[in-house]
């Protein structure tokens, strides 16, 4: 009864899943007595080699040579084994052969006698064909590089024989009682096609296979010892719709990186140190230029780039329509072209760049609502702010100037997007999440040319406790503030009357919401008696109170004070901080007094003449209620003098 299987050597895992990948490098083949194979065995085990450990003539007639498959693994090394091929010429086997285009030889033997004679044959003795396995292999892959070998009675996928695709049993004439014995092989594709092979330097042009088959691609260093600095211009990587990783070693020279754009299924570039990754979803050190598209529509979630400075053109974007990205950081200053972030619509998505980026295209981030650039001077650029823009988009930058405690400023970066794009919105929705997330734990927030704050812009947000808004602020999204129980004042540097154009919902009504404060202007009525004072501007609704103003004056009548009515009922007390707009209202009586009185005592004498040529010399600001301007015009004269001259006498 056939085993149903007679041996399985578990493939080796290919470098796209795991990072200590081995590439089979060598393969043996030895044969003899059972004496002879032990000692071969146990010989060639400890110089490592792997034993496949499974007669190949099992159950051959008596006599035949006992046949063990091994062979050896390691990083990049002399050569891949990259193909199998079985013969089943009859007799003696040549070393080589050329099968398909390719070179394979014969692999090696070690072993009894018997075997030698006939080169390999895995059948000696047998009576049954004459079957020889030979190898080929590259200095770098070409096509397929196998990974494991295994033996079983599987035909389906099995090592063809003279090439063929059909799997051949190796033990094919040994009885009817005899296992059938397949020989599989496992894959990584690693191909590589090259050109420009002069002055010992390589520039790669294309991938042997079939493109939609790769899913890991590894870029060697050097090709047959030349040095691999690039990938050819028109390297097209369209094709390739199932590729997912591609990883570059640590002391690769490759300074471009060619354009993956449109490959949905493309997530990750690595350096590897050997075939180790020590470093995942990094750039190699060598490389400085993105081209255009570089990683455009893949799926790729985070990238480091250490040396990168350069993202030539832009003019469709190096991330465009990347929703899966999460993370990108700069380690150098770049040139970031149009629409270098564009159309980014991931839940979470930060850039950290080492510079400045005033100078950035300003389509950069061009229908990206949740994307958020944050600089290392501590400065956060906000991604593309509108709905309903169809060619141009707002950005807006976060920032914490130095002592300032824990606020943070927002801004549009400047006047003219300000000015020409006012259809913007900061965000559309939760900005705020992405300070939870970065750490920050702002309490004051300060915006300036902002038009719209979006829809639950800060929810639930509890740290902050107080928002400035410009006055040019258009509407307040639904919920903006929802939940954030510490916030109790907001301040809005406009009037009332702007404060009240703005949109918002129905939560902001003035006595249940946080105190909004707004910016005031107090006028003074002389109320129909003297000059009224200039009014007070600028002032802040429910926290400034107003600098008491010079009494007016007025032609036989007292002042009485200030007031909330024209009526005077009720007086204004000027510790008092203002509700808002207001007019205050001059309070008179009529005075009881004499004219020339200016002391109040009754009496028109010398006292009072005394009083008024002190303050005719300045030497008296007492406030005499008006009583000093004896003629009713207003300014304090010689005309007065005269005439108080005159009461005293009794020529008035």
């Amino acid at each position: 009864m056939k085993k149903y299987i007679l041996l399985f050597v578990a493939l080796l895992i290919s470098i796209g899943a795991r990072a200590n990948v081995k590439f089979i490098t060598d393969v043996m083949v030895i044969g003899g007595t059972q004496s002879e194979v032990n000692t071969l065995k146990t010989t060639l085990t400890a110089q490592g080699w792997t034993l496949v450990d499974q007669n190949l003539n099992s159950s051959c007639k008596s006599g035949s040579d006992i046949i063990y498959l091994l062979y050896k693994s390691d990083y990049v090394n002399s050569g891949y084994v990259t193909g199998f091929y079985l013969s089943n010429k009859s007799g003696t086997a040549s070393d080589n052969i050329t099968y398909d285009g390719r070179n394979f030889a014969l692999v090696p033997y070690e072993g009894g006698s018997r075997f030698t004679q006939l080169k390999g044959d895995l059948n000696s003795n047998a009576g049954g064909d004459y079957i020889h396995l030979y190898i080929t292999r590259d200095a770098y892959p070409s096509g397929h590089a196998v990974t494991g070998i295994s033996f079983n009675n599987v035909q389906d996928g099995a090592v063809g024989k003279n090439g063929g695709t059909t799997g051949y049993d190796l033990n094919a004439g040994c009885g009817s009682s005899s296992d059938y014995i397949y020989m599989h092989f496992g894959t990584d594709r690693v191909g590589w096609t090259y050109v420009d092979v002069a002055q010992r330097q390589c520039r790669i042009t294309g991938f042997n296979g079939k493109q939609d088959e790769f899913t890991v691609l590894t870029v060697p260093t050097t090709i047959n010892g030349s040095k691999v600095l690039s990938f050819n211009y028109t390297m097209d990587f369209s094709g390739f719709t199932n590729l997912e990783t591609l990883n570059f070693y640590g002391n690769t020279l490759i300074e471009e990186m060619p354009s993956l754009a449109g490959l949905k299924k493309f997530k990750h570039v690595n350096r590897l140190l050997n075939n180790d990754i020590i470093y995942y979803d990094e750039l190699p050190s060598s490389m400085i230029t993105l081209h255009t598209r570089a990683f455009a529509g893949t799926a790729i979630k985070t990238l480091l780039m250490s040396s990168v400075t350069n993202v030539p053109d832009g003019l469709v974007g190096v991330f465009e329509g990347c929703d899966s990205l999460q993370r990108v950081k700069f380690e150098k200053e770049a040139y970031i072209g149009e629409n270098a972030f564009a159309n980014i619509h991931s839940d979470s998505c930060v850039v950290i760049y080492p510079g400045s980026i005033d100078k950035w295209d300003y389509k950069r981030f061009h229908h990206s609502p949740n994307l958020i650039v944050k600089e290392i001077e501590n400065s956060w650029f906000m991604g593309w702010c509108g709905d309903t823009i169809a060619t141009n988009g707002l950005y807006w930058k976060m920032e914490t100037p130095q002592n300032t405690g824990n606020s943070l400023y927002i801004s549009c970066i400047d006047e003219e997007h300000y000015n020409n794009y006012r259809e913007a919105q900061v965000i559309k929705t939760h900005t705020w999440e992405w300070a939870r997330k970065l750490n920050y734990t702002y309490g004051k927030v300060y915006f300036d040319h902002v038009f719209c704050i979006g829809e639950k812009e800060f929810k639930d947000y509890n740290t902050i406790t107080e928002v400035y808004m410009n006055a040019t602020l258009d509407s307040i999204g639904p919920s903006a503030f929802a939940g954030c129980n510490r916030l109790t004042h907001l301040w809005f540097d406009g009037t009332e009357t702007e404060w009240n154009n703005v949109r918002k919902d129905s939560l902001w009504r003035v006595d249940t919401y946080p105190a909004v404060h707004w910016r005031c202007t107090v006028t003074f009525d002389a109320n129909g008696h003297g000059t009224a004072p200039e009014p007070q501007s600028g002032l802040w609704r429910l926290k400034d109170a107003i600098a008491k103003p010079a009494a007016p004056t007025a032609y036989r009548y007292d002042f009485t004070g200030w007031y909330r009515e024209v009526a005077c009922i009720n007086r204004w007390n000027f510790d008092n901080v203002i509700p808002g707009d207001m007019t205050l209202y001059a309070g008179w009586k009529k005075s009881i007094y004499a004219l020339g009185d200016i002391d109040g005592n009754g009496a028109v004498d010398g006292n009072d003449l005394n009083i008024l040529i002190n303050i005719l010399l300045d030497k008296d600001s007492n406030d005499y209620a008006g009583r000093e301007n004896i003629d009713g015009e207003g300014a304090v004269d010689g005309n007065d003098l005269n005439m108080l001259i005159n009461i005293i006498l009794g020529k008035f």
